[in-house]
């Protein structure tokens, strides 16, 4: 005799499974944002993707298993919904744990190391990508309007709509693997700031600018070596 479930047991276990299914899916997006190392060189959409593509991928891999295995059970409509909930709460829970003792323990001490190697130069392939050689040069913004040229001993001039203002950079950090530069800006009469430039692989990159105004964000793009506006 098979034994009969009654419909409030049966909402009840959905809604149990829908909990665990909603737990999955933020454990797996909170262990991708582990993964963003510098959310500021990250356009609106590309954050959304970078963040979703997990998630939906789980969903997809993890219900054609669910499928798979409620059909070999003989009861799609009964097992694959608890199915995919129970694995994407263990994938979830499992991204958590793995990433997060790979992002804030393992990570870290191994970027220590390489970077203390780059900077002694006992990297060479790495020391090829020096943020403060790489800096150097005319950089524009997509819009045209704004020019910054980077000359040796912290010299930058900027010309906005024309006008031209020198004023002295001073490097505060960097890191040649992640490919970023902080400096601090002054002169002229800009109020004393921070620029933080993270370099692209197509030639530009993005420059987060934190002041007493606020915290601004930009695209540049590299034009070529002119450390000032006359040429080299």
């Amino acid at each position: 005799m098979t034994e009969q479930i009654s419909p409030k047991v049966c909402k009840m276990k959905t809604k149990k499974h829908i909990v665990l299914l909603i737990i999955g899916i933020i454990a797996t997006i909170t262990a991708q944002c582990f993964k963003m190392h510098n959310p500021s060189a990250y356009t609106l959409g590309g954050l959304l993707a970078f963040i979703l593509i997990q998630p939906v991928s789980y969903f997809v891999i993890l219900s054609i298993i669910g499928l798979i295995v409620a059909a070999i059970r003989r009861n799609i409509r009964k097992f694959w919904f608890p199915i995919l909930a129970w694995l994407f709460l263990v994938a979830g829970l499992f991204d958590i744990v793995v990433g997060g003792f790979t992002e804030f323990v393992l990570r870290p001490k191994a970027n220590q190391a390489i970077e203390e190697l780059v900077r002694s130069g006992k990297i060479e392939e790495l020391t090829k990508f020096d943020p403060r050689e790489r800096i150097l040069g005319h950089w524009s913004s997509e819009d045209d309007l704004t020019h910054q040229y980077f000359g040796p001993n912290n010299h930058l001039i900027i010309v906005n709509l024309g006008q031209q203002k020198a004023v002295k950079y001073s490097i505060e950090n960097f890191s040649v693997i992640e490919r970023w530069i902080k400096f601090n800006v002054s002169g002229a009469d800009y109020d004393p700031h921070t620029r933080t430039m993270y370099f692209l692989s197509d030639g530009t990159a993005w420059q987060t600018i934190e002041s007493s105004f606020g915290k601004f964000k930009s695209k540049l793009k590299h034009v070529g070596p002119e450390q000032s506006p006359g040429g080299n």
